[in-house]
């Protein structure tokens, strides 16, 4: 039987994250990260090509994230979570990008060869997807 001091189930963007946290925060820890497949198989690959965010205050706002993403989830959310989550997604970008993880800092609307971007959220239409690379290494 294997022994662990955190047991983080998913390697998603989340459990990721909270094993980069533990590890820096207790050095001396055992964590174990498992997956229901394969590590690369998370729902953070499927999430809209990316992660959504408030990048464009001028044509975005967090109030608008957290409209569009109460509507999108159906009656399934929970506002007060919804509120946090949108509100501190640029700080965890900025994590994200410290950490070098594989997201691509995009200039608004352009990515990989200076092709326009056409990843919209499907409600409010607003550019608020920062694209991360694929598996694959395509974008």
């Amino acid at each position: 039987m294997q022994k662990t001091d955190f047991l983080i189930i998913g390697s998603g963007i989340a459990g990721l994250t909270f094993a980069l946290k533990a590890a820096t925060q207790f050095p001396e820890k055992k964590i174990m990260v498992i997956t229901k497949t394969v590590p690369e198989e998370t729902n953070t690959k499927y999430a809209q090509g990316g992660i959504a965010v408030v990048n464009d205050k001028v044509h975005d706002s967090f109030e608008k994230h957290i409209n569009d993403t109460i509507i999108a989830g159906d009656g399934l959310c929970n506002d007060d979570i919804v509120e946090i989550v949108v509100k501190e997604g640029p700080e965890r970008v900025e994590e994200i990008i410290k950490w070098e993880h594989s997201l691509i800092k995009m200039r608004m609307g352009t990515i990989k060869g200076g092709k326009k971007a056409d990843i919209r959220n499907i409600v409010s239409c607003i550019i608020r997807i920062l694209p991360v690379r694929k598996w694959n290494g395509h974008y």
